[in-house]
């Protein structure tokens, strides 16, 4: 059941990666970071929650009904869900799921999952083609928020050719959500959350979400926000 209290909570930043889509790339060896029961002897995967200790076992598909149900467990109302890339893994073949993971998602609970688009890697595919895929999905689809994830791209988010994306988001009043902080399998300096001081000073208007409060460096993170 859903949440009764007298508050709402909305989850930023939800991923399905549906076995059915991701077996096309488990060829690729870095693939096995989300099939860690597989190299375990009991075949499952445990999560350990750090305050009560319980522990619970992780999906290995992350289904959009599996979501739902952990979203009823929790209590979180609604969820900001967003295709999850991993380029990396596959020598940037093909992302982990794709934005028409989350239309598909948005269709069948719209009252329940906000579209967050990820178009990039922004500098590797070229900015003004993320914008067109931006404009779609926002102008189209009804997206309401986008994602930043610089680690698996070519430079930092405050890279000057990121500039027009930003313009962008500005006009279509699209707030963005950038991971600082720790990453995985890339480049942890292309997302410190220092870099968002020349952002925000240069488009004091932008809606700026910042993943995972920017840990280890969650004091400079702060220190901007204030």
């Amino acid at each position: 059941m859903r949440n009764n209290k007298d508050y709402f909570i909305v989850d930023c930043e939800a991923h399905v990666m549906p076995w059915e889509f991701r077996k096309h790339i488990s060829y690729y060896p870095g693939s096995q970071y989300f099939s860690k029961p597989a190299e375990s002897p009991t075949g499952k995967w445990w999560y350990t929650n750090p305050i009560t200790k319980e522990r619970r076992e992780k999906p290995t598909d992350w289904t959009l009904q599996g979501l739902i149900e952990a979203m009823n467990q929790a209590g979180i109302d609604v969820a900001c869900m967003l295709r999850e890339s991993f380029l990396p893994l596959s020598y940037n073949g093909v992302p982990c799921s794709t934005n028409y993971h989350t239309i598909e998602a948005m269709e069948k609970y719209p009252d329940r999952i906000i579209g967050c688009s990820n178009v990039g890697p922004h500098l590797n595919r070229g900015v003004q083609n993320a914008i067109k895929e931006l404009e779609i999905l926002h102008k189209e689809y009804g997206f309401k928020c986008t994602k930043i994830y610089s680690p698996e791209d070519g430079g930092p988010f405050n890279h000057p050719d990121m500039f027009p994306f930003y313009e962008k988001c500005v006009e279509l009043e699209i707030p963005v959500f950038f991971h600082t902080g720790f990453a995985v399998g890339g480049h942890m300096e292309y997302c410190h959350p220092i870099l968002l001081d020349n952002i925000c000073l240069t488009f004091p208007e932008l809606k700026v979400v910042a993943y995972h409060f920017g840990w280890p460096q969650t004091d400079t993170l702060n220190a901007i926000a204030w």
